[in-house]
């Protein structure tokens, strides 16, 4: 893709610096905001899933009922 971190942090409603922070593994994202990114991305959330939970089986995606970042507009 051809997203630079301010779109993408527009998007979920953060900060780039956020956005690179998760990116060099400095912070854990949430559950909730790579639901977000996913669908930003078109991603597959089965796939994403069973991604996540080969490198941490306690990892799980929530259902995710409203953004927590910012409404999407």
């Amino acid at each position: 893709m051809t997203m630079t971190r301010p779109e993408l942090a527009k998007l979920v409603g953060t900060s780039p610096l956020d956005i690179s922070r998760i990116e060099r593994g400095e912070k854990t994202p949430s559950a909730h905001y790579v639901i977000l990114v996913m669908d930003i991305l078109g991603l597959d959330r089965t796939e994403v899933e069973i991604a996540l939970s080969m490198q941490d089986p306690t990892y799980k995606l929530t259902r995710v009922s409203q953004s927590r970042y910012g409404a999407q507009s």
